[in-house]
């Protein structure tokens, strides 16, 4: 959707914004994104990324985003869409199919339903939550392209 395209290139960069930890749950269609607030030190908000199921690949895993995304209140008291106009442009334009699309929206109902629930993730706070310092830092595999 980059109004130039994109050759498929990339270059390796640190991430310097917020630190996020990112929850997903296999044979789902949506990543719950919780970021870290570092000025009043604890997680703070709730993104929903709605996105195709992920394929596993050899080196990981493949998904690809759907566009439409959920907000959802910090204390889970309310939720909301996100950038439904550009769906509905992305659809016009033919770059999401109606299907894509569809997915994307059931896929919101039940982020929606999870939150109604108290269901998973919804059931935890997730705010105490910190890494293993024994885990390593991943590494991208030089030949990620060919997979």
């Amino acid at each position: 959707m980059l109004p130039d395209g994109w050759d498929g290139g990339y270059s390796d960069r640190e991430w310097t914004g917020r630190s996020n930890l990112h929850l997903h749950k296999m044979g789902s269609g949506h990543t719950v994104i919780r970021s870290w607030d570092p000025d009043q030190q604890r997680f703070a908000g709730w993104y929903v990324n709605l996105e195709a199921e992920w394929v596993r690949t050899p080196i990981g895993f493949d998904t690809r985003d759907l566009i439409l995304d959920v907000t959802v209140a910090d204390d889970l008291s309310s939720w909301c869409l996100k950038d439904e106009d550009e769906l509905q442009w992305a659809q016009d334009e033919g770059i999401v199919s109606a299907d894509e699309a569809s997915f994307a929206k059931s896929e919101a109902n039940t982020v929606g339903e999870a939150l109604k629930n108290r269901s998973w993730p919804f059931f935890e706070d997730w705010s105490g939550w910190q890494p293993d310092p024994d885990w390593p830092v991943p590494l991208v595999p030089c030949d990620w392209d060919k997979h």
